[in-house]
């Protein structure tokens, strides 16, 4: 699923830049997104599948674990092959379709570990006297770790970064 997406994105982006309709292309960019998020999750659902069912059945949070890294490897794969197809084929026509490709294997990543951080807290909770006092506890402790590192260093490091690519 994963060469039939790019070999997709490759020819919408062809024919986008050949068509001048207003119409055509904003179809175009709505293929983009729709078959570049249908890829992304064709592979999480059969990675989900295939590794919590087959090959670690019975330990769901291994299997999550496993899988958020092979998730994580073929993301970066995946980004490295979208740089060498943007130098190839240049920024012009492959603009919106890089950006959608990039948001994709972001959210794919982003799920991935998203459904890992889950399993854990079910884990954690598991046991527990009040599972959702003790869910809401940890979501608590989490945000006062999460935040502060978050708007002191991560958020301005972000904005310069930005600045930077837009100057």
């Amino acid at each position: 699923a994963i060469p039939i997406g790019a070999w997709v994105l490759v020819k919408v982006a062809k024919i986008k830049q050949a068509t001048d309709s207003y119409w055509a292309k904003r179809l175009l960019m709505f293929l983009t997104a729709f078959f570049a998020m249908n890829v992304a999750w064709s592979f999480l659902l059969w990675g989900q599948w295939e590794f919590t069912e087959h090959i670690f059945h019975g330990e769901a949070l291994f299997a999550k674990v496993i899988f958020s890294n092979v998730v994580s490897c073929c993301c970066m794969l995946g980004i490295i092959g979208l740089a060498h197809l943007k130098a190839k084929m240049g920024f012009e026509v492959m603009g919106n379709e890089f950006r959608v490709a990039l948001t994709a294997l972001a959210l794919l990543i982003g799920v991935a570990w998203e459904d890992c951080f889950d399993c854990a807290v079910e884990h954690l909770a598991q046991g527990q006297h009040d599972e959702a006092t003790f869910k809401v506890g940890l979501a608590l402790a989490l945000a006062v770790v999460i935040v502060p590192v978050y708007a002191w260093y991560l958020k301005p490091k972000a904005m310069e970064a930005q600045e930077r690519m837009e100057s």
